[in-house]
């Protein structure tokens, strides 16, 4: 089956069932140049991840919600490990890769996924692959930390990365993205979708504001960071 709104999706699909097509996504911005991903890149083992990716698996305990798990890399490494893992992702796609894994999974946005009632609260939720993006903007934070604390109780953690491109440390970068796949079928294109990206300083602000400490785990020379919030 093609998913014809799924490029993400398809590429891991074709991946998994090795008929790639094209071995790159395509990802355009409207203020950066455009960039390709490797479709490899989904199914990295935790040997070859960042080392941001590495230090958050290394601190996952207890019960894990894998927000935006895409192919699934990092829970597999959970899994591994002996960790009790549930995926959350809303490609289709990407669901059935995670199933052929036999990761637990649940297709559904992870905001309406905390509406749930009697959803269960998790010890680890795992943010990665610059996760702070799920906020979307500014104005949507107050209401993506409130969806986070709807997740966990009082002796979580969340473990979330994002970058800093701003020159000035009140700045931030709120960037429009859409991934695009050269599948057998043509051209599949994403829906535009937006993505925060907050210096950790501003993440700190904001996490304080809504009831959670941040503490800033590790930071590349690039920007990039790895920070944990707990309720307090």
């Amino acid at each position: 089956m093609t998913h014809n709104n799924d490029p993400l999706g398809q590429a891991l699909l074709d991946y998994t069932n090795n008929t790639l097509h094209s071995p790159e996504l395509m990802v355009t911005a409207d203020v950066l140049e455009d960039d390709v991903i490797p479709v490899a890149h989904f199914f990295r083992t935790f040997a070859t991840m960042p080392t941001i990716e590495q230090i958050a698996i290394n601190h996952c305990i207890g019960s894990i919600l894998d927000i935006g798990a895409a192919a699934g890399c990092h829970s597999l490494a959970l899994q591994q490990r002996h960790h009790q893992v549930l995926a959350v992702e809303q490609s289709p796609g990407a669901i059935q890769v995670l199933q052929h894994h036999n990761i637990p999974c649940v297709q559904q946005d992870f905001y309406d996924f905390a509406l749930e009632k009697r959803r269960k609260r998790f010890d680890t939720l795992l943010c990665l692959m610059n996760g702070l993006g799920l906020a979307q903007s500014l104005h949507n934070l107050p209401l993506f930390f409130a969806t986070l604390a709807k997740l966990s109780h009082d002796n979580s953690q969340i473990l979330i990365d994002s970058s800093d491109f701003a020159e000035d440390a009140s700045d931030f970068a709120h960037i429009n993205y859409q991934m695009h796949y050269a599948s057998t079928q043509g051209k599949i294109s994403s829906a535009p979708f937006p993505w925060l990206f907050l210096p950790f300083s501003c993440l700190n602000t904001a996490a304080l504001e809504a009831g959670f400490k941040a503490k800033l785990l590790h930071q590349e020379f690039d920007g990039s960071y790895l920070a944990q919030l707990v309720k307090g």
